[in-house]
C-alpha cells in the first residue's frame, strides 16, 4: 500500500542507527533448543529493565540454566496438549479464538506459563540475591549504568 511505501525509508533510517551488541548469554548446545532459548531470553529481557539497558555490556549467563530449559519444555509440552485436545474438542483450529472462548484453557495456559516463569525467576533470585534485589532499578538510575559501563567499556 502507499502508507507502507511511504513509511519505509522511515523505517530504514530507524535500523541503520541500530547498534548490534555481542551478548553474552546463556548458548544452547543442540540443534532442537532454539525456540526455548528464544521465549527464555523473551521472559528475561521483558522481566529485567537492567537487563534490555546492560544487554551486550556485562554476561548474563546466570539467566536460565539447562533447569529452566527442561521446565520450559514440560511446560510448553503440556500447553500443545491443551491446545490440541481443545482444537479436537471443539474443531477450532485458531489458537486466538480458542483462549478467547475457554476461560478454563487461558487460565490454564497462564498457568503453565507462570510455572516457567517462576522457575525462571528462582535462578534470577539465586544469581542476583534476594527478591529485593531482583527489582528493576528507576529508569533513570539503569540509564546512569549504561552510561558508566559504556565509558568503562570505551577506555
Amino acid at each position: 500500500s502507499q502508507d507502507s511505501a511511504e513509511s519505509w525509508p522511515k523505517c530504514q533510517e530507524r535500523f541503520s542507527q541500530m547498534e548490534a551488541v555481542r551478548a553474552e548469554v546463556p548458548q544452547q548446545q543442540n540443534g532442537t533448543d532454539c525456540g526455548i532459548f528464544i521465549i527464555l531470553y523473551l521472559l528475561a529481557l521483558c522481566r529485567s529493565e537492567t537487563s534490555r539497558f546492560g544487554i551486550g555490556l556485562a554476561p548474563h549467563n546466570h539467566w536460565f540454566g539447562s533447569r529452566e530449559i527442561s521446565e520450559c519444555r514440560k511446560q510448553l509440552t503440556l500447553i500443545l496438549g491443551l491446545l490440541k485436545r481443545a482444537a479436537l474438542k471443539t474443531g477450532e483450529t485458531c489458537v486466538g479464538r480458542l483462549l478467547k472462548h475457554d476461560e478454563e484453557l487461558l487460565r490454564s495456559v497462564r498457568q503453565a506459563f507462570e510455572r516457567t516463569s517462576r522457575s525462571q525467576d528462582d535462578t534470577f533470585g539465586s544469581a542476583i540475591g534476594n527478591s529485593e534485589a531482583r527489582r528493576p532499578p528507576k529508569r533513570q538510575a539503569a540509564a546512569e549504568a549504561l552510561q558508566k559501563l559504556r565509558k568503562q567499556r570505551s577506555k
